[in-house]
């Protein structure tokens, strides 16, 4: 912005609204103002505004619905009817490993205002006898950030493990043996938190 004025009063303002991802350079202003002339007794005035403002707004909402039927079985074994000699059941060991991960979400601001210094050049040139010559400058700069974040983790995990169940009926003679495996469930659910980043 250039302005010469020949005027007794001159006031200039000039105003800059800064959008939110505009790049820095967008945000520095070059403005000359010069009032030139005005005679005794005369009131000389030049006034710069810049005025700077930089909003962010980020918000995530994550909404995750897991769900897990986790069925293992080595049981429900028969060993009947049998005459003499030796019969023998054994189950396997049963083991059930279950393991959801959520992960919460995230929000990165690095723009910040960006807001560069403004260039100002400000010249009240001549004026009589007993003038009253004023030059003002203003700069102002504003940058506010809000970030929220939101996440419903909702886990349904249904681990069912057997090795039992084993029928050894209506055998005649002989010897027998029936020998249940070992059981082990272990169910794990981790949600992450959130994480808000203004750098």
């Amino acid at each position: 912005m250039n302005i010469k004025l020949k005027l007794t009063t001159a006031a200039i303002a000039g105003t800059m609204l800064a959008a939110t991802l505009l790049p820095a350079s967008a945000f520095a202003a070059t403005n000359t103002v010069t009032v030139i002339g005005g005679g005794a007794f005369s009131s000389s005035k030049a006034v710069v505004k810049n005025t700077t403002t930089n909003t962010v707004l980020q918000g995530n909402l994550t909404a995750v619905g897991t769900s897990v039927n986790s069925v293992a079985n080595t049981g429900g074994n028969n060993s009947s009817f049998n005459v003499g000699g030796t019969h023998t059941t054994t189950t396997g060991n049963v083991t059930n490993t279950t393991t959801v991960n959520v992960g919460g979400s995230s929000n990165t601001n690095t723009g910040n205002c960006g807001c560069a210094d403004p260039t100002n050049s400000v010249m009240v040139v001549g004026g009589g006898a007993f003038s009253n010559n004023k030059a003002v400058v203003i700069n102002n700069s504003t940058s506010t950030v809000a970030q929220g974040n939101a996440t419903v983790a909702l886990t349904s995990v249904n681990s069912v493990s057997n090795t039992g169940g084993n029928n050894s009926n209506f055998n005649v003679g002989g010897t027998g043996t029936t020998t249940t495996g070992n059981v082990s469930n272990t169910t794990t659910v981790n949600v992450g938190g959130s994480v808000n980043v203004n750098n």
